[in-house]
């Protein structure tokens, strides 16, 4: 059974990070292009180190001769998206939306948006899978929360206290509850499109339109 990864902080992803990117072994590349895949369709919990040798074209000895664990593995591939995704550009990135004070809540949410689109496009498939292992592993999970907490979240609230002062924002809301539906519905949109793909045609502007007009003016008929 694999064990849980653990003690996950900026150090240990910047290291996994710069492990990957100094790949030197034709064989790692080709156990972590496999795993990358496997991990993608089946998630890391359902796919055997022996499946992930035989499509890498590697004995099971070998790759544990290069990851001793599933679990040394796993966090090989999923720490530089971790870090990609979440801490420290895209964190800093985020940051600096939310400290811009002339804009809009509407350009700030479009500018979040259009980012984490990106960043999900650009590491799809990694995306999909490390959505799922967050979501199965509650001690990953935390961490992730955490780290979220502590980087973005203190600073997005303050945001939009401080749009309510200025009256760009209803002022009878809990702020808490507007940050919280603001970034639930960009999360609930990448997940739908990268990880369920339910829907075979995605008009990302068209429908970033809409639902911000939903946030901002409601259901109700004009």
């Amino acid at each position: 059974m694999m064990r849980k990864p653990k003690g996950i902080n900026i150090k240990t992803l910047v290291h996994e990070k710069t492990r990957y990117d100094q790949t030197l072994s034709e064989k790692e590349k080709a156990i972590l292009s496999a795993a990358e895949t496997l991990f993608a369709e089946k998630g890391a919990s359902d796919t055997p180190t022996a499946e992930i040798a035989k499509k890498a074209g590697v004995t099971e000895r070998t790759l544990f001769r290069y990851f001793p664990s599933k679990e040394d593995l796993l966090k090989r591939v999923m720490f530089p998206v971790l870090l990609k995704t979440l801490i420290p550009q895209q964190m800093n990135k985020l940051k600096s939306f939310f400290k811009a004070s002339d804009v809009s809540m509407e350009e700030i949410f479009k500018n979040i948006f259009r980012d984490r689109l990106a960043v999900a496009k650009e590491n799809k498939g990694k995306i999909r899978f490390m959505l799922i292992e967050i979501l199965k592993n509650s001690n990953l999970r935390e961490q992730v929360v955490s780290m979220w907490e502590k980087e973005v979240w203190a600073a997005a609230v303050q945001t939009v206290e401080d749009l309510q002062k200025t009256g760009k924002i209803r002022k009878d809301l809990k702020p808490i509850t507007i940050t919280r539906t603001f970034f639930s519905v960009i999360m609930a949109y990448v997940f739908a499109k990268h990880v369920v793909g339910s829907s075979p045609k995605w008009n990302d502007e068209e429908e970033l339109d809409q639902i911000l007009d939903i946030l901002v003016n409601g259901l109700k008929e004009k």
